[in-house]
């Protein structure tokens, strides 16, 4: 009997890619069901019987067995299944590998060490979310040797662009005759080219970086170039160690002022105060009232009383004589 799961869900089974690239490539419009352009990842379909499509390919939906792998990936190469700048990619060491696997997470072009390769998207989301803070373990050659007081400052971590970082553990292994030193840094988060960045501004640049642990799974003896399969108890063993992690919800603003505090109550002259005193009593307004300056208006709502009329002096003009008054001519008669 055919399952019917979200169209995600089912892309991530059949080894399409890992769950941030199928969501981007859903919500571009590269995907089609049953000849219809799709863009919600979460629409059921039933594997064999719905028709699917990505990039114009058709999918065989028939679902894979889930499969882990190990795999040491070698200095130049990058670490992703195709590039368009036709650089060698992994893809060219996983002929032997029958399901259809990505890489979870990546590793410098210039880096080695241990890729993890799944076909399980919730395992894959498992290792790359922050919130799991799954450590990351790497042996870096850097040039010269960490002093006391950089060690302390990597410890509680370094400001790097203007964002501090999570606190790295670091412990030394070797030098070489060179001056320069092998140390070993473990790391909670993955930000693009981080440990060289940070080293770097440290005045250590790095020479050569190798990765050699993923959470519980080790690189161990594995050849460049190589990769084994993870056992069903290795798998459980990560599991195990770092479960899903909930994330937590972001806090919205509603932008709602709280309640200003109401003010006292008025006190009655006289009555008694919290602490058992009499309150003094008010003045009254006859007693502070003063008089008000000349030409001033009455305050608001006092009765207005109406002046008296009084004649109006005749206008007058020069020296105190009245003013004439102006004659009108007469128009002219027409002749």
């Amino acid at each position: 009997m055919n399952q019917t799961m979200t169209l995600q869900k089912m892309l991530q089974q059949i080894g399409s890619g890992s769950r941030r690239l199928l969501r981007q490539a859903i919500a571009d419009g590269r995907v089609e069901v049953n000849e219809q352009v799709v863009r919600d990842p979460g629409l059921p379909v039933t594997p064999g019987v719905d028709r699917i499509r990505l990039d114009g390919q058709a999918l065989d939906a028939t679902l894979q067995k889930t499969s882990y792998f190990a795999f040491h990936k070698p200095d130049g190469v990058v670490s992703t299944l195709v590039d368009p700048q036709g650089r060698p990619t992994i893809s060219h060491y996983l002929k032997g590998i029958r399901e259809r696997v990505y890489p979870i997470g990546r590793l410098d072009f210039h880096s080695e060490g241990l890729i993890l390769l799944t076909n399980d998207g919730d395992f894959a989301n498992l290792v790359l979310a922050p919130k799991n803070r799954i450590p990351k373990v790497y042996e870096l050659k850097i040039k010269g040797e960490l002093s006391p007081q950089e060690r302390e400052r990597f410890s509680h971590g370094v400001v790097l662009d203007g964002q501090r970082l999570q606190p790295f553990q670091i412990r030394s292994l070797r030098k070489t005759a060179g001056g320069h030193s092998w140390i070993l840094v473990t790391i909670h988060e993955g930000k693009k080219h981080i440990l060289r960045r940070a080293f770097l501004y440290a005045g250590h640049p790095v020479e050569r970086l190798k990765r050699v642990m993923v959470g519980t799974v080790k690189l161990g003896s594995i050849p460049a170039g190589h990769w084994r399969e993870l056992t069903r108890q290795e798998v459980d063993t990560f599991r195990r160690a770092y479960p899903e992690q909930e994330s937590r919800p972001p806090q919205k603003r509603t932008g709602v002022r709280p309640p200003r505090p109401s003010p006292a109550p008025p006190t009655r002259p006289g009555a008694p105060t919290g602490k058992g005193q009499a309150s003094p009593p008010a003045r009254s307004r006859a007693m502070t009232a003063r008089p008000a300056p000349a030409g001033a208006r009455p305050p608001r709502g006092a009765p207005v009383t109406p002046a008296k009329s009084r004649p109006r002096p005749p206008r007058t003009g020069a020296a105190g004589s009245p003013r004439p008054q102006a004659r009108t001519r007469r128009p002219a008669r027409k002749s």
